[in-house]
């Protein structure tokens, strides 16, 4: 059975222009190749983004798509992203965005990479495909039966002491913990735009 992807994009009013520029490449790919079908979802002033997120995983869940990517709305990925992520054939495949961290020691700011290994190391570009603790969702491709599986609310903010979780290191860890592992493609490097772009 031919794959169909729902891209799900949560967003505050605007796409990055160079993501809107993939995304045509990307349906016109799906309509001249017909590997897999392919349509879109974005939430417009959902907040905080858990709320965006757990929206539009709702509305993958209505329709018949077997997959949802979701791509944020300031993340470039390549334009082989969903060959290489539906090829890993896993629940949970993602790619790999740098973050911009802040060094108090050396008053510096610095890149890492949002997906942790098994043992809570940042992974590096270019590493093979690696099994992940804990992944971002800022490029992240999930089977549906994940989502049938974990109850809702799908992504939440967790909050402890003064930390706080993110919605999708949340999501991978239930997602993780109910038996459906994460895997990364370090070879799938996505652009991060912010005042530049990472």
């Amino acid at each position: 059975m031919k794959p169909k992807v729902m891209l799900g994009i949560p967003t505050m009013g605007s796409i990055h222009t160079h993501l809107v520029l993939l995304i045509l490449n990307l349906m016109a790919k799906a309509s001249t190749e017909g590997k897999y079908g392919l349509t879109i979802y974005t939430t417009v002033a959902v907040q905080p983004v858990d709320n965006a997120r757990n929206e539009i995983v709702r509305t993958f869940l209505e329709g018949d798509s077997t997959h949802l990517l979701f791509i944020d709305s300031d993340t470039v990925p390549p334009p082989d992203v969903i060959d290489k992520l539906l090829a890993m054939n896993v629940p949970i495949a993602t790619g790999i965005t740098p973050i911009v961290d802040y060094n108090e020691h050396t008053k510096e700011f610095y890149r890492k990479w949002n997906v942790v290994d098994m043992d809570d190391k940042h992974v590096s570009p270019n590493t093979g495909i690696v099994q992940a603790r804990g992944a971002g969702s800022s490029c992240i491709l999930i089977r549906r039966d994940v989502f049938e599986k974990l109850e809702f609310p799908w992504y939440r903010f967790l909050y402890q002491d003064k930390y706080v979780i993110s919605e999708d290191i949340h999501f991978t860890a239930k997602a993780n913990g109910a038996g459906f592992k994460t895997y990364a493609d370090t070879s799938i490097i996505c652009q991060h735009a912010k005042t530049t772009m990472w």
